[in-house]
């Protein structure tokens, strides 16, 4: 709020998928949302969402650890008591990216797998 730009983040890589968001008090409002991994800027992009109903706009940015999101311009709802550049946010869906970790413990337990079904096909 209050017309300030915002951001969430992770101290480990995640998969920025979608977001609903609607335009508080102006039509014309302009979304700039931005995905970066360290600090080094992956993904950007502008949306419009409306002041009267919610949007969905999918991303699926992955890699990134920060999404940063700045709003401005439009013009005032006819009929809206507020003013500003603020965007509301509903339903954000992220998922985590899984570490190399995790990925050699996968192969590792399908490789012990193999070796028993090997095993008690020879047995």
């Amino acid at each position: 709020g209050y017309e300030n730009s915002m951001s969430f983040s992770s101290t480990t890589a995640f998969t920025f998928n979608s977001v609903y968001l609607t335009a508080a008090w102006n039509d014309g409002l302009s979304v700039t949302l931005t995905g970066s991994e360290g600090g080094s800027t992956l993904y950007t992009q502008t949306v419009n969402p409306l002041a009267s109903v919610p949007t969905l706009y999918t991303f699926n940015w992955s890699g990134i650890d920060t999404v940063t999101i700045n709003t401005f311009g439009g013009t005032d709802h006819i009929g809206y008591p507020g003013a500003g550049t603020h965007v509301a946010m509903d339903n954000l869906t992220v998922n985590a990216v899984p570490e190399p970790e995790t990925y050699a413990m996968m192969l590792a337990g399908l490789g012990a797998l193999g070796f028993i079904g090997k095993r008690r096909r020879a047995g």
